[in-house]
C-alpha cells in the first residue's frame, strides 16, 4: 500500500470517528448548568448565592434548603487574619408565607474546598426576612424559586418542571430585579 493510500485511509477513518464522537462530545459539553442541582438565587459584585435543588425538603413549616455562596474575592472569618475562604454553605428553614427564616448550620471552605470553619445554631429562633443575616432580597428571591417547585408534605421533594425550565425562569427573574 502506498503512502498516499495509507494517508487517505487514515483521514477517512478519522472522519468516521469524528462523525461518531463529535455529537457525543457536544451532548456532554452542552450547558451543564441546565442539569446542575444548583440554581442561582442572586448574583452580585461580591458574591453569587445558589440553591441546591436536589436537597429541598418539605417541613411542617416551610422548606429546608441548602444555599451556597461563592465570593468573588476570598473573605476572612471568624476573625480578621483567620483562614481565607471563598465559599460558604448554609442550611436553613424558610417559611415563605410568614416571610421568616431559621438558620441551622453554616460551613466555610478554603479555595481547596477544605472546611475551615463550621457553625451550628441550636438556639436559633425564626427571624423575619429583614432581620435575617441573608437579608430580605436574597430570601425573597429564594422564595420565588421555591414557588417553582411543588413540595408534598412527607415527600423529600418532587420537581414539577425539569431543571432547564426552572433555570430559564430563574434567569428571567434575575433580570427583572
Amino acid at each position: 500500500m502506498s503512502v498516499e493510500q495509507n494517508s487517505l485511509r487514515r483521514r477517512r477513518s478519522n472522519r468516521r470517528l469524528t462523525i461518531i464522537v463529535l455529537p457525543m462530545l457536544i451532548a456532554c459539553a452542552g450547558p451543564s448548568h441546565l442539569h446542575s442541582p444548583w440554581v442561582i438565587v442572586t448574583k452580585g459584585p461580591r458574591a453569587t448565592v445558589s440553591l441546591d435543588t436536589s436537597r429541598i425538603e418539605a417541613r411542617t413549616r416551610g422548606s429546608r434548603v441548602h444555599l451556597q455562596t461563592k465570593f468573588t474575592e476570598p473573605a476572612y472569618r471568624p476573625q480578621v487574619g483567620g483562614p481565607a475562604y471563598d465559599l460558604a454553605e448554609a442550611s436553613l428553614d424558610v417559611d415563605c408565607d410568614a416571610r421568616q427564616a431559621l438558620s441551622l448550620e453554616a460551613i466555610v471552605f478554603d479555595s481547596l474546598r477544605q472546611p475551615v470553619h463550621r457553625e451550628t445554631y441550636p438556639q436559633a429562633q425564626w427571624e423575619g426576612f429583614r432581620e435575617h443575616d441573608l437579608g430580605e432580597d436574597i430570601l425573597t428571591d429564594l422564595c420565588r424559586i421555591l414557588a417553582r417547585f411543588r413540595l408534598r408534605r412527607g415527600a423529600q421533594r418532587e420537581v414539577v418542571a425539569d431543571r432547564a425550565t426552572v433555570a430559564a425562569e430563574v434567569i428571567g427573574l434575575n433580570r427583572e430585579s
